[in-house]
């Protein structure tokens, strides 16, 4: 589930208790079915804003699982990718790793094995309209696969829970790149048992 764009895009984790708060009053709702939050930053939202990601992330309640997707490669390098790591580090909040368009794949690999909270939040997302349809596999992703398979493998014991979420625009077809990452990591992974429909006089 992400935190709402109205938080993150439109005040930009400024003047933000009062929506967080009736966000989070909501999430009672789910009752312990949630694995976690993404707050998606805009890819503007730039490390000259350390300080309000700081402030923001030392605000956020207990409870809820956290991870915070930041989309400008100034996030990565120098005291600004120190801070940034201290900030999510101390209160528990994970840095989301994400294979896209916007930071380089070490970069996100590095985050996966250096892990700032018990949990990782790992997103396979590939280019927007890559694909025409989405019924099968239309790129081999296996190298791409092996090395963030490698990465959780490297990050160990430091991870209590890996929740990982795929878009079809990464390989085509979702369903098969959720099998391809089991399967990177040694997990046995049941395809699901597909159910013939009846016809209507059945």
């Amino acid at each position: 589930m992400k935190l709402p764009r109205e938080i993150t895009h439109e005040q930009r984790l400024r003047n933000a208790a009062a929506p967080l708060a009736a966000f989070v009053a909501m999430l009672d709702e789910l009752d312990g079915r949630l694995e976690a939050v993404l707050v998606q930053m805009p890819p503007d939202f730039e490390a000259g804003e350390i300080a309000t990601l700081e402030a923001f992330v030392a605000a956020l309640p207990r409870g809820p699982r956290w991870a915070v997707e930041l989309r400008d490669g100034s996030w990565f390098r120098g005291d600004a990718h120190r801070r940034m790591r201290d900030a999510l580090g101390s209160h528990g909040v994970a840095v989301a790793a994400t294979d896209g368009s916007f930071v380089p794949l070490d970069a996100m690999l590095h985050e996966v094995r250096r892990p700032v909270a018990s949990h990782a939040y790992l997103r396979w997302m590939g280019a927007r309209e890559a694909f025409a349809r989405f019924d099968r596999v239309q790129v081999d992703r296996s190298e791409r696969i092996a090395r963030w398979a490698e990465a959780i493998r490297d990050a160990g014991a430091s991870l209590a829970r890996v929740a990982g979420y795929a878009n079809n625009e990464f390989a085509g077809h979702s369903p098969q790149t959720v099998r391809d990452v089991y399967a990177a990591l040694g997990v046995p992974h049941a395809r699901p048992t597909l159910v013939e429909q009846r016809s209507l006089f059945e």
